[in-house]
């Protein structure tokens, strides 16, 4: 409630006369500035909605809010409920106080809610439930004390959060406003709205899990992250106490779960970790928003394949084309014989270069067999010559698709292609993970696609090998992966691509205690840091930071390819090699087809030479 609003309903005066200057009327106006919603309207067990006082009834009346009353189990009904708007009526506080510990009323109410007291004796501001319900709740609460004496002269006293009580006396028609000073119950920042000043007995008991890059234990205990920089940030000047876990290595959760029931137990009011699942423990423990998401998705074998119509020149790369071309060239040029390239040199017959143009031409018909004749002066090679270079180039080629064909036997290619979740089933692909937690889970969802997931599940941590089709798990944060993935070597990590859509999403928050008043200044840093950016940073930085920049150099698109390919199998190899087989024998045909039109030839010549 605005103090303002009350002093301007009260016309800011010490006396008003006027003929609807009542206490039930200036009740009711207070009730609707502070109420907005439905009201949960709480009273002992031996009060009657008939045995109100009449002020308190006729205000109810003229105020029209809507409300739910509450006599009995009405801590049930509020530990269930959403709503943020109480009316308490007590004959005293200290009733109210009796009816159970001061801790178990104030879980019953959400935090920074609002709440009003209507009580008939004046209330010990000391006492524990106000103090404790607006510094560890940070509840907005308002007093108001209704006392009726012989005389028909009624007090009105409304005590505030703002270190002012107004005190009201009717006496027929006319209300005396005083206004003076109480206890203080938070203060006013500079810009005039209500600011929460949290005061605890003792320090706020927080419990931290190593998790990078949210949490980070590095040397003699010190801690970073982002987590910890929201941590910082929204609870600057309290004391804090921090539990710390160092268990990187722990994989069955077995401290976390026992964390997590210390937590619901009120032994500690605060615990981070965005390693786990949060599902499981939303109707527990209070949440808080998301920091970040990370998406828990399968890592599968690429298969073994080459784009369309590549395969084919795949061979000729420059690992054997090159050394090859060289050797060819270097060798070539010392079998023709030495006065052959004299006369190459000495017979330009004025064309620049004629002599290394018919040594390029002649080099080329080489390597087709001797097949080809050109338009300039025959020469032919002897059979040692052509049949030596030929050999070469079987003996590179073929040394290259045996080594293929070997390697694909003992090695067989991974010929299926995993995309989604239903591939890994409906092919078998095994999936890798040091425990089973994530099998389990499966089988819990009574799913046909989940339960198969489960049978498919091999226990390890590593696979070390791409001899068949195989999963892992892995993390997706931002571009990057982390936990299995990350132990793999770069060489191993180009083979593999996400299965998609994600099997787990993980959320990065902080799993606060039931009705806390920490989770509003969580939320607050938590949206700042988000939209501006700062958390995007953050996470990039302390990853780098932990694991190192070399580590988180491969993205997401490193992983998942976007071009169509066409599988290559042992067919498609066998096929190449006798290919290339049918070349060389086809060359090597030519070779004596020519031979014997150069023998024909020779004989003809001789022959004219004879007759003539």
């Amino acid at each position: 409630m605005n103090l303002e609003q009350i002093v301007l309903l009260l016309v800011i005066a010490g006396t008003v006369t006027a003929e609807n200057a009542k206490i039930e009327n200036i009740l009711s106006k207070v009730l609707s500035i502070h109420f907005k919603k439905c009201v949960y309207y709480i009273f002992e067990k031996n009060t009657k909605l008939t045995n109100l006082p009449r002020i308190i009834d006729k205000a109810l009346m003229i105020s029209n809010i809507p409300m739910v009353t509450i006599q009995q189990n009405y801590s049930k009904e509020l530990l269930k409920s959403t709503c943020r708007e109480y009316l308490i009526y007590t004959e005293s506080i200290k009733n109210f106080e009796k009816l159970a510990g001061i801790q178990e009323l104030l879980d019953m109410f959400r935090p920074w809610s609002k709440m009003m007291i209507i009580t008939s004796s004046k209330p010990n501001t000391s006492s524990n439930f106000l103090t404790t319900a607006v510094n560890e709740k940070a509840i907005n609460l308002l007093i108001v004390t209704i006392v009726e004496n012989v005389e028909n002269k009624y007090f009105l006293d409304i005590i505030t959060e703002y270190k002012v009580n107004i005190h009201v006396v009717q006496q027929n028609t006319t209300l005396e406003v005083t206004f003076e000073e109480g206890f203080n119950f938070t203060k006013v920042s500079q810009s005039g709205k209500r600011k929460w000043i949290p005061k605890f007995s003792s320090p706020i008991r927080i419990t931290i899990f190593q998790c990078p890059p949210y949490v980070i234990i590095g040397k003699n205990n010190s801690l970073y992250g982002v987590e910890m920089t929201v941590l910082r940030e929204s609870f600057k000047g309290l004391r804090v106490q921090y539990f710390v876990h160092n268990n990187e290595t722990e994989e069955d959760g077995g401290m976390w779960y026992t964390t997590l029931v210390q937590l619901e137990a009120g032994q500690t009011e605060l615990c981070i970790c965005s390693r786990w699942p949060i599902n499981a423990y939303k109707k527990n423990l209070e949440i808080s928003k998301s920091l970040h998401q990370v998406c828990q998705v399968f890592v599968a074998k690429k298969p073994t394949i080459y784009p369309d119509l590549m395969f084919v020149f795949y061979t000729f790369n420059m690992v054997i084309i090159g050394p090859s071309i060289v050797l060819l060239l270097f060798f070539s040029v010392f079998l023709i014989k030495t006065e052959a390239f004299s006369n190459y040199l000495r017979d330009g017959r004025n064309i620049p270069c004629y002599g290394y143009i018919r040594i390029l031409l002649d080099l080329m018909r080489i390597f087709t067999g001797g097949g080809v004749c050109f338009r300039f002066k025959y020469r032919l090679l002897s059979s040692k010559t052509v049949l030596i270079c030929w050999l070469y180039t079987c003996l590179v080629f073929g040394t290259y698709y045996s080594t293929s064909i070997t390697s694909t036997l003992a090695f067989p290619p991974v010929m299926n292609v995993v995309n989604t979740l239903q591939d890994m089933v409906r092919l078998s692909v095994p999936w890798k993970l040091s425990n089973n937690y994530f099998k389990q889970e499966f089988q819990l969802r009574n799913s046909t696609l989940y339960d198969g997931l489960a049978n498919l599940h091999v226990v390890g941590r590593r696979i070390k090998d791409r001899t068949q089709n195989s999963a892992i798990v892995a993390k997706l944060i931002e571009h990057h992966f982390v936990s299995e993935l990350e132990n793999l070597p770069e060489n191993d990590r180009r083979y593999y691509k996400v299965v998609k859509p994600c099997f787990e999403t993980h959320e990065s928050v902080f799993f606060v205690k039931k009705n806390s008043a920490l989770t509003k200044l969580l939320d607050q840093t938590i949206t700042k840091f988000v939209e501006s950016g700062i958390a995007r940073y953050l996470i990039i930085k302390c990853l780098n930071k932990f694991y190192g920049t070399a580590a988180h150099e491969s993205f997401f698109s490193n992983y998942v390819e976007n071009r169509c390919y066409t599988n290559i199998g042992m067919s498609k190899i066998i096929g190449a090699f006798i290919i290339l087989g049918v070349g060389v024998f086809a060359s090597i045909l030519v070779f004596f087809i020519e031979i014997r039109y150069a023998k024909v030839a020779k004989m003809r010549k001789i022959r004219i030479q004879f007759i003539n």
